[in-house]
């Protein structure tokens, strides 16, 4: 079973470089630009790991 990881920050760039690494490790990672979006799927479908920016808005 694939692990899932989210990884929440406001910099798409950012988002979609750590997300390129774990994929090419095997793990399936869905990005958000909000912590609001994250939590919501979160309550939904909770992850194995989340990946958080400290300094978001």
């Amino acid at each position: 079973m694939e692990k899932l990881i989210y990884i929440a920050d406001d910099e798409e760039k950012i988002c979609n470089l750590i997300k390129s690494f774990l994929v090419k490790a095997g793990f399936k990672v869905n990005t958000y630009n909000s912590a609001k979006d994250l939590l919501d799927d979160f309550y939904s479908n909770p992850s194995d790991l989340v990946i958080l920016d400290i300094m978001m808005p």
